[in-house]
Order: C-alpha cells, then structure tokens, then sequence
C-alpha cells in the first residue's frame, strides 16, 4: 500500500500510573483510582499504530507526558513522520538505542528537518 493511500492512524491518550494492586502485584496502569481524584497522579500516555522498519504496523505507547496535550502532539508528531513518509520506524529505532537521553532529546533529534 502507498503512503499517500494509508488512513491516518489515531492517536489515542490517556492517564496511567505505575501503583502496584497487593493482591495481584500488578501495576493498575489506567484503572487507578486515584486517577480519577488527583490531578497530579500518573502520566499522560500515548498509543498509536505505526509501520516498523520491516513495513509491519506495531503499536508503540509512549509515556510520562505532564498533560493530554503534550502526548497527544507527541503522538500525532510520529503518525505524521509514518504517513509522510519521513520513517517513524526509523524514529523509534533511533530513539531505542538512546537510553540515556530523555524523551524531549528524542523528539527533538528524530524530528529535526
């Protein structure tokens, strides 16, 4: 399938947090209920559906964004460089091999034209 013929991928976005249930020892991720009284708990997330380097579509998740904004644009950001062409598979290939930088010096570096 060409780029120009692929439908632009949605981004979804939510709030996660990384407390553990005792019961279970698994983290609550999205159904904390904290969440839904603290403004400051968790993090904001990211998913989205994108080509991999082979031309396979994965889902990615990116987190630790302060507001729904920010991670939505962030998400949006990768779903232009897929459908554009520019090699998000590329992107996130890239960023893997940085574990010391931070999310912000990912982005800026993967998306500078």
């Amino acid at each position: 399938m060409e780029v120009a013929q692929m439908a632009m991928a949605h981004v979804q976005v939510s709030r996660r947090c990384g407390c553990v249930d005792p019961e279970t020892g698994r983290q609550r991720g999205t159904q904390c209920s904290r969440l839904s009284v603290d403004d400051e708990h968790g993090s904001w997330y990211f998913a989205v559906q994108l080509r991999s380097l082979d031309g396979q579509r994965q889902r990615i998740r990116q987190g630790g964004y302060a507001d729904r904004e920010e991670a939505e644009t962030a998400g949006k950001a990768l779903v232009s460089a897929d459908r554009d062409g520019e090699g998000a598979g590329c992107t996130l290939e890239l960023a893997g091999r940085w574990p010391g930088a931070t999310r912000r010096e990912h982005a800026g570096a993967a998306f500078a034209r």
